[in-house]
């Protein structure tokens, strides 16, 4: 069984092995990743259609309660276009009906309205007032939220999109405003040799307009979004590693939780401590179990049909020990040898190895097996074991050593000397506390042993009584001779 285990092992710390080394070169995205990725843009783009509805409604609301004439009309028509816009595609947003340069539109269309916002800002009663007010009462703060926005939904693309048509659009405008004006003024057009009287109602004319200040706070959206894109980015490699991790957890307990303990899976995945050393002792109930009359089984089966009937018996049992808090340590051959209460806790692990028993036999009443009706013998014995790795530097196995394990075996051979399918060890019926009905077969001997011991069987095969609660301590009054 230790040479068993060691290979089980052994196949462990080398898929590791192949894990550690890819990690090191880098993982590639995977379905799975960009299935969450996906999953992460369809959230954060939802939560950008509100966020965008909130930066941009209440300034179409200010524009329509302080607008004069036709202009209310037309910002209340804006608004409900945008509310109606934001429904859509809030309900269409990861769903089969979004295609890719939906995003894309829906953040161009947000900018050509915010910079057509600051455009037709009202500058007061007088029609006649300069365009280049704007810029001495708004900035391009709106297309930073929009970048903002843009960056929620992890989209490196599209905050870029948005930080270069916010920067576009800023300029546009500037440029739109220029060309609007008779005889604009700009910074770039200073008369020289101007007094500071001069230079002062010159550059605080109604109608100037700062050109490199423009540019500079178009190229400040531009150098805000290239930051955003490049933390998204970050983000997104950052998932990608995540669910890779996730995903080769799940491998490692896929592929070899069917051979090894769970808990010992999970310290050889996470590279943590969790099972016991060696050198750790614990109480524990160990069951060994075997097919009877299996040699003859053999003469008449071939080696396929063998493998799958034990391969469908081992699924079953080894279903209802997992399901009574029980670990399937070790197959070997036609046999199986489990723990209750190492390498996961069970306080009432007798009666839980007690209950597994009875289940199984009862469970071979009812199923066959490629027609095939088993029959098992098992032993029960209860004391104290060392559970844990064991090996050297380069090879290293799960295993339980203690008399217990030893007895467990040689009771489930006494089976036939008995005339029994179950044999429970004295130290097992103390543990039970009159819980179940046995009885004694007196003092036995054992192979392996130089006194007799003392061996419990079921006085009839009762009903299996509801398990404890596993927060529950034991009953620890021995079973009666």
């Amino acid at each position: 069984m230790q040479a068993a285990s060691g290979s089980v092992r052994r196949q462990t710390i080398d898929a590791l092995g192949v894990i550690v080394r890819r990690r090191r070169k880098g993982s590639k995205p995977t379905p799975s990743s960009e299935r969450a990725l996906r999953r992460a843009e369809a959230s954060g783009l939802r939560i950008a259609i509100v966020g965008r509805s909130l930066v941009l409604a209440p300034i179409a609301v200010f524009l329509a309660l302080y607008g004069d004439g036709l202009s209310r009309y037309f910002w209340g028509a804006l608004i409900a276009l945008f509310i109606g816009i934001g429904v859509y595609y809030y309900r269409i947003a990861g769903s089969r009906r979004e295609k890719l340069w939906f995003k894309y539109a829906f953040f161009m269309l947000d900018i050509a309205a915010a910079a057509l916002a600051v455009y037709a800002a009202p500058l007061g009663e007088d029609p006649e007032t300069p365009r280049a007010l704007v810029f001495r009462l708004y900035g391009p703060e709106v297309f930073y939220m929009l970048v903002g926005a843009a960056g929620l939904t992890l989209s490196p693309r599209l905050v870029l999109t948005t930080g270069l048509g916010g920067c576009l659009a800023w300029l546009s405008l500037t440029l739109l405003i220029l060309a609007g004006q008779p005889d604009p003024r700009t910074s770039l057009g200073i008369p020289p040799g101007l007094s500071a009287s001069e230079f002062s109602a010159y550059v605080l004319a109604p109608d100037f307009i700062s050109v490199p200040n423009r540019i500079a706070e178009a190229l400040g959206v531009i150098l805000v979004a290239s930051l955003l894109a490049f933390a998204t980015w970050r983000a997104r490699r950052l998932v990608r590693r995540r669910v890779s991790a996730d995903m080769e957890s799940a491998r490692i307990a896929g592929a070899f939780g069917e051979y090894v303990p769970t808990q010992v899976v999970g310290q050889a995945r996470d590279g943590g401590d969790g099972a016991p050393h060696a050198n750790d002792r614990v109480e524990a109930t160990m069951l060994y179990l075997d097919i009877e009359g299996f040699t003859r089984m053999t003469e008449n089966r071939s080696t396929e049909e063998l493998i799958e009937i034990l391969s469908r018996f081992f699924d079953e049992a080894s279903a209802i020990i997992e399901a009574n808090r029980g670990s399937v340590l070790n197959l070997n051959g036609d046999a199986l040898l489990a723990a209750f209460n190492t390498p996961r806790p069970n306080p009432d692990h007798a009666s839980a190895a007690l209950r597994c028993a009875l289940e199984i036999l009862s469970m071979l009443k009812n199923v066959e097996f490629l027609g095939e009706r088993l029959a098992v013998r098992i032993g029960l014995a209860t004391g104290d074991v060392a559970a844990g790795p064991v090996g050297g530097k380069r090879r290293r196995a799960y295993t339980v050593h203690g008399d217990a394990v030893n007895l467990a075996a040689r009771l489930e051979d006494l089976c036939k000397e008995h005339k029994t399918r179950l044999l429970i060890s004295a130290d097992t019926a103390d543990r039970l506390g009159g819980q179940w009905a046995l009885t004694s077969i007196g003092k036995t001997a054992v192979r392996g042993r130089s006194r007799p011991v003392r061996v419990f069987k079921l006085q009839k095969e009762a009903a299996i009584p509801p398990a404890r609660d596993p927060t529950e301590a034991p009953n620890q009054t021995p079973a009666e001779a």
